[in-house]
């Protein structure tokens, strides 16, 4: 079995696979499992003392900080979880600590059936709501509050994270309370917003005060909600976890980790971005002046590539604060990020020349051609079709997503759900000042339909309260 020493940690990536061994200087493991990576400053594993039985009941979670400041880091996470234990709160109990030079580790009990709540498991949700009202009366709460601080359990519900844990010595005030439950609510999708109140109620009995009303949870969710977006979008053009950015043969290249890495390597290796007799032969979606769609030989990718047509263009291009194929970059996996269905973007390939920008490539899910237009004019549109996309524009306007272009082609049906595409004039803005961007796209896509249609339509955006 292949073993890892103290000196390899700093090198591991996410990708390390388990079983190993880890040797340490004073104790070696048995790891069947790696649960997180941050290279180059923490790994977490399931694992067993190579001196006990490989069975389930040696096994711990071990917490493994190197890099500058592990001492300390180890320190935090260890006091952090002190303070809920303290608290008789359902934590998992520390078996042990260590400090090595270059490495500090915690031993940190084993919880069977450990999984990180899904944000739309409404119960398991309202769970950690109550048990984050428990904490806030004991005068804790967490600095980097996300759903991931607390996993399910076969004992039920657990606080996990020490190293975001803060005290003070008095409860946490109310409304400064309901900012963090905000924050905790922001994490789920719009589409689970209905289920806010449930939130609210869980926490506010497991503090024993009366419900904070709903319109001054919804704002404070709202602020929450704006404020992760804005750090989300902002990851999307650096080298994350979630994102990688390199340059290549004269490419800077943007491109999803877990899906569109692969692809991008594919079709940077057939040279599909550097020969364009090539990708012009490709199966053509949509030609135009400003944009060419192709469908690929590989099966569900799609590319868009934004053209240059003239050296005024070129320079509009250069002076816009996002161009066009960056915004739907972003915008894309925003969608994605809110659980909105779209094509999924995969990877954004930009030519670099000296002085104005080149040409663009969006790869993306290929979602097919079926529009909303076609879908309405071979089945008709019924009831359940127009509340479905009553429900994506009410997920928009909630959020403060207005879309620019909202014409039937842009609503494609694929897997029997409706998907929002061309994303290159999508805005995120205020939610009280999208009121009309947002008016402008529901009047655009009513001016679609003939008037029994838009009449179905407008049936549905009343049952939605869009109007």
């Amino acid at each position: 079995m292949k073993e890892i020493t103290v000196s390899e940690l700093p090198g591991l990536g996410a990708g390390v696979r388990a079983p190993f061994v880890l040797r340490l200087t004073s104790s070696a493991w048995h790891c069947s499992e790696v649960l997180r990576v941050l290279p180059g400053r923490r790994i977490v594993l399931r694992a067993v003392p190579i001196a006990s039985s490989h069975d389930d009941e040696g096994d711990r979670i071990l917490k493994l900080f190197i890099g500058r400041g592990h001492v300390r880091y180890r320190a935090r996470e260890q006091r952090g979880l002190v303070w809920l234990l303290g608290a008789d709160l359902p934590v998992p109990g520390i078996s042990g600590s260590f400090d090595e030079p270059g490495l500090s580790g915690l031993e940190i009990e084993y919880l069977p059936g450990a999984a990180v709540i899904a944000p739309q498991d409404q119960t398991a949700v309202e769970a950690a709501a109550g048990l984050l009202g428990r904490m806030h009366d004991a005068g804790l709460w967490q600095v980097d509050l996300h759903l991931k601080n607390f996993v399910t359990t076969d004992r039920g519900l657990h606080a996990v994270d020490g190293d975001g844990v803060r005290r003070r010595a008095d409860p946490v005030p109310h409304g400064r309370g309901l900012e963090d439950l905000a924050l905790l609510a922001a994490q789920r999708p719009p589409s689970e917003d209905p289920g806010a109140d449930g939130l609210v109620a869980a926490y506010a009995a497991a503090r024993d005060i009366p419900p904070a009303a709903t319109d001054e949870f919804a704002r404070k969710l709202a602020r929450a909600r704006r404020g992760r977006l804005k750090r989300y979008l902002r990851k999307c053009f650096r080298e994350c976890t979630e994102f990688s950015v390199t340059e290549r043969e004269g490419f800077r290249c943007f491109a999803d980790r877990a899906q569109g890495q692969a692809v991008l390597d594919t079709l940077l290796e057939r040279g599909v971005f550097t020969r364009d007799a090539d990708f012009l032969r490709m199966e053509a979606v949509k030609r135009g002046n400003s944009a060419t769609l192709v469908r690929t030989n590989d099966p569900g990718v799609i590319i868009k590539r934004y053209n240059i047509k003239s050296l005024s263009q070129g320079f509009r291009r250069l002076i816009r604060p996002v161009p066009r194929y960056r915004r739907a970059w972003m915008c894309g996996q925003l969608l994605g990020f809110l659980d909105i269905p779209t094509a999924k973007p995969l990877a954004l390939v930009e030519e670099k020349r000296r002085l104005l920008p080149g040409v663009a490539y969006l790869v993306q899910e290929d979602l097919g051609t079926r529009d909303l237009a076609a879908e309405i004019a071979d089945s008709g549109c019924p009831d359940t079709l127009a509340d479905e996309v009553a429900v994506l524009f009410a997920q928009l306007r909630r959020v403060g997503i207005t879309h620019g272009d909202t014409k039937a082609t842009n609503f494609l049906i694929h897997q029997d759900r409706v998907h929002l595409i061309d994303l290159d004039a999508m805005r995120l803005v205020p939610a009280e000042r999208a009121g009309r961007g947002f008016g402008r796209d529901l009047e655009r896509f009513l001016d679609n339909w003939d008037a029994d249609t838009r009449a179905v339509f407008e049936a549905a955006f009343r049952r939605a309260g869009l109007t």
